[in-house]
């Protein structure tokens, strides 16, 4: 009877324990779901023709910059460098789901040239996932794990660029120069990123630089986008914050950069006035 007892005993504290373990799983799943940025989503992505992906594609800083030729038989070179150094990779592409896969062939898996700066360490290549992205005339290609960033820089204004200079974007050579009219095309989980008309939100709570506003999801507001606040006094400036967790009508943002903005005052979703 006692070892049945306890048998009996070790299977409800057994049971109990489990059920905790899940109640916890689903607890931090839940939390995972409303306070993490979420991860890129594997969905197909919208088809591009593939002659339109046969052309060089560049991202400049001002300081530099790389380009990405793919080639109509399924090759790419790819180059970046700055006035100090250089890199240089060659491989095979293939689409995965609407995505181009970009694998080295070894024979430059860490070239650098250093030209100026021998502490330079040389970098290896690693596997590289492109979600190509049509916007009107324009081709983008973007890394997977940056969708989010590329609408935050269509929210702001950044994109599309006028010229050469834009990062960390890949944009088809020459298409600075076509028109980008509506919106880019995205999978839904990303479109709902790119606003439609700019908005307000009011500092309900601050915490040094974490800030509780009046904004929610009902509103538009998604994990990850970012927000903006203009300060003008002696000096005119603009704090930039990022969205991490969403309510229905409500949301919290981290501060960025820039001057923690106080109860009562406001931040925008949308274009940066120009500062005078």
């Amino acid at each position: 009877m006692r070892n049945a007892y306890n048998l009996g005993a070790t299977l409800t504290v057994g049971c109990v324990a489990t059920m905790l373990i899940i109640l916890a799983a689903a607890g931090c799943a839940q939390e995972n779901k409303s306070t993490k940025k979420p991860l890129p989503a594997k969905i197909n992505w919208p088809a591009v023709v593939p002659s339109a992906l046969h052309a060089k594609f560049l991202n400049n800083h001002g300081y530099g910059g790389s380009t990405l030729e793919l080639k109509g038989d399924d090759t790419f070179e790819f180059s970046s460098g700055t006035c100090t150094y250089h890199q240089k990779c060659f491989g095979e592409y293939r689409m995965e789901s609407g995505v181009i896969v970009l694998e080295s062939d070894g024979r430059y898996p860490s070239l650098i040239a250093k030209l100026h700066d021998r502490r330079l360490k040389a970098v290896e290549w690693t596997t590289r996932r492109l979600a190509p992205i049509e916007w009107d005339n324009r081709v983008y290609l973007v890394d997977e794990d940056k969708i989010i960033e590329f609408c935050n820089r269509v929210n702001a204004g950044d994109e599309p660029r006028s010229g050469q200079v834009g990062w960390p974007f890949f944009l088809r050579e020459g298409d600075w120069e076509k028109s980008a009219n509506d919106k880019p095309k995205l999978p839904k989980e990303f479109a709902e990123y790119l606003i439609d008309v700019p908005f307000e939100a009011t500092v309900l709570k601050q915490d040094k630089y974490v800030l509780n506003l009046d904004r929610g999801f009902d509103d538009g507001v998604r994990i990850g986008l970012k927000m903006w606040a203009r300060f003008e006094g002696e000096y005119k400036y603009t704090s930039v914050l990022e969205v991490v967790s969403v309510d229905p009508e409500s949301c919290v943002a981290e501060v960025r950069g820039g001057r923690w903005p106080l109860i009562g005052e406001t931040v925008f979703i949308g274009p940066p006035t120009p500062l005078e």
